[in-house]
């Protein structure tokens, strides 16, 4: 099983809901379009790099062959 691909494919699955979510709860014409890039894009990008972070940051861990 290919764990970063599979995390990835999550990843994307995730942040597709979490965009509908905020667009639906949103729906109102109070907000400027800033807001709802904001508050549409931010979380899904730090979710990402956090991932990626750890996954950086595990792979420095990884015995090196020799």
């Amino acid at each position: 099983m290919n764990w970063r691909r599979g995390l990835n494919r999550v990843w994307v699955a995730s942040s597709c809901v979490w965009i509908m979510a905020v667009l639906l709860y949103f729906n109102d014409w109070y907000f400027k379009f800033y807001d709802y890039v904001v508050a549409c894009v931010a979380p899904p990008l730090l979710v990402y790099a956090l991932g990626a972070g750890t996954w950086w940051a595990m792979r420095g861990f990884r015995k090196k062959a020799e």
